[in-house]
């Protein structure tokens, strides 16, 4: 696959598709850096399809001036990497710095840590920022009373598909609302315990919640209603999270190996999106 069929130079970044029908790329872009949309820009930069400005072109943060973001930006400054600029910045959680992603959702945060090595190659920056992620959706839970945690984009048990996060850690920012396993599995290589933990709550205070092919996609812990639907996406993510926490390394050094993410490997090396 060559991603460069995707890449807008004008933008420098990644488009969100293209139209075979009718032979023209779509005009919409995901350039919030610590989204899924990451993982696409590193290995489009280390196959060589795209610059390694992409990586860089992506925002961690919107300008401080863009008024309707869920915080306004702490330390927003242009600063360089690899030879390429770009505006870092944070916002703030119990004051904490963390770089926003865009819905403050887990797989946003956390599912190209599936398989890209942030703590290896950026223990102090991104594997921290979303350790802070799982953390936050951890207080929120608390703060709304529920039992169980995870809040990430996933069916509705009051039907459609509906996207939910911490707030103030996105950008844009999701509502609060039902929580799905998924968000668990995702956070099981970064904190283990706490994991597992919501996972067998989950399990235990919503028994219908485990079907035949295990965790349906989300609940209520308002009410307790259940959402009986499988999405493919959500099971994989389950499934890979639990692969790597039983396993450690069994995706991690296997994607590790490939030269293409060695080659990649340096932008993360390159940034400290993490004041200390």
């Amino acid at each position: 696959m060559d991603f460069g069929l995707f890449y807008d130079k004008t933008e420098r970044i990644l488009r969100h598709g293209f139209f075979t029908n009718v032979g023209a790329p779509s005009e919409y872009h995901y350039a919030t850096f610590f989204t899924e949309a990451r993982a696409a820009a590193f290995l489009a930069i280390g196959k060589g399809d795209i610059p390694r400005e992409s990586w860089f072109a992506m925002d961690r943060v919107f300008p401080p001036d863009f008024d309707w973001q869920s915080q306004k930006p702490l330390d927003h400054a242009r600063v360089g990497a690899l030879g390429c600029d770009y505006y870092a910045g944070h916002y703030l959680w119990k004051g904490e710095p963390v770089v926003p992603s865009w819905g403050g959702s887990m797989f946003e945060a956390l599912m190209p840590g599936l398989v890209i090595d942030e703590k290896r190659y950026s223990e102090k920056g991104w594997w921290l920022n979303g350790i802070r992620h799982v953390k936050a959706q951890i207080d929120l839970a608390g703060e709304l009373g529920y039992p169980v945690w995870g809040m990430s984009p996933c069916m509705n048990p009051a039907g459609g598909y509906g996207e939910f996060g911490v707030k103030s850690l996105g950008i844009k920012g999701y509502p609060a609302g039902v929580v799905t396993p998924h968000a668990s599995f995702l956070a099981l290589p970064r904190m283990k315990d706490e994991a597992a933990r919501n996972l067998r709550n989950l399990a235990a205070l919503y028994p219908e919640l485990y079907g035949e092919c295990g965790f349906y996609d989300s609940v209520d812990p308002a009410g307790g209603s259940v959402a009986f639907k499988y999405l493919a996406l959500d099971q994989g993510m389950c499934f890979l999270g639990a692969a790597e926490a039983l396993s450690p390394g069994v995706l991690l050094e296997r994607f590790d190996r490939d030269p293409i993410v060695k080659k990649a490997s340096r932008l993360l090396l390159a940034e400290n999106p993490l004041p200390r």
